[in-house]
């Protein structure tokens, strides 16, 4: 998995790309970029879908919110804390208060757009994994920060169907050749992560095709996670060495069948440089 902003980049970190993808057992490269990096054109992804058919592998897409969402997109909107002015979209529109529910309408219609395009981008190019942000803050994943709870209109409510809303925009694309991701993991998910689970089994049925619960959060003797009648997948929780073993005990143990990993772990001269390649290669074969 890699990040970048530009094609220059992406450029700048193909000879590693490559490299890594001679490994025996790995599936392909996901390459995440912020949404103002693809605002204009989808270069980033044409790019990377040049490197991966060139490597023999899959391309999963996906962008990335927050932050990173454009400025005309951001709508209701507040203040990201600690930072010099950033703003990040509220789940919820101007004029919602602590009972009453209006959407954030700005941000929800440009990411269906944003969606809609990914969707149909992915499937003119055999591309089988689009990964959705949440309207979030410093990353893509849920976002329940300080600021959030702070602003006006926020209830815990709100904050949910500001959320199931996005949950029914990956659901329109979902399926059809196409599996959808939302991460499931980071900051203040403790009362939000079931609900939404719970939400999407009762709309959509236990096992919905094209669909994957992720968590962001995987490291040495991380937790499992469980989510019945969804299917999952994780992702590690930074970059640079792991326990591998532990990381590939979590992943089979709990039932999920994706692991993505950052580019920067497969450095030849990383201690567990080694022990990845079993483990990609044990765990491929297992599947």
């Amino acid at each position: 998995m890699l990040q970048v902003s530009s094609t220059s980049a992406l450029k700048y970190f193909t000879p590693s790309i490559n490299q890594a993808m001679t490994i025996p057992g790995i599936q392909g490269l996901s390459l995440r970029a912020p949404w103002t990096a693809i605002t204009s054109n989808l270069s980033i992804f044409a790019a990377g879908l040049q490197v991966a058919h060139a490597d023999h592998v899959n391309l999963a897409i996906r962008f990335v919110a927050g932050e990173d969402t454009p400025a005309q997109d951001l709508g209701n909107s507040t203040v990201l804390a600690g930072s010099d002015g950033t703003r990040i979209p509220l789940p919820w529109g101007a004029g919602s208060t602590a009972t009453s529910f209006i959407p954030n309408s700005t941000f929800v219609s440009a990411y269906t757009a944003t969606v809609d395009e990914l969707a149909t981008y992915a499937r003119a190019n055999g591309i089988r994994e689009l990964h959705l942000p949440w309207f979030s803050g410093p990353t893509a994943e849920i976002y329940l920060g300080p600021e959030i709870l702070s602003a006006p209109g926020y209830s815990l409510e709100n904050f949910l169907d500001g959320y199931e809303q996005l949950i029914n925009i990956a659901m329109s694309v979902a399926g059809n050749g196409l599996t959808v991701e939302l991460p499931m993991s980071g900051i203040g998910t403790g009362q939000v992560v079931h609900p939404l689970e719970q939400y999407i089994l009762g709309k959509y049925g236990s096992d919905p095709r094209g669909f994957i619960a992720q968590w962001n959060d995987l490291g040495n003797g991380q937790p499992e996670v469980s989510a019945p009648g969804l299917d999952t997948g994780r992702q590690m929780a930074g970059q640079g060495d792991f326990d591998w073993a532990a990381a590939y005990q979590t992943l089979r143990a709990e039932g999920s069948t994706t692991l993505e990993i950052y580019l920067q772990s497969f450095a030849p001269g990383l201690a567990g440089y080694a022990q990845l390649r079993q483990e990609i290669a044990s765990f491929a074969t297992a599947c």
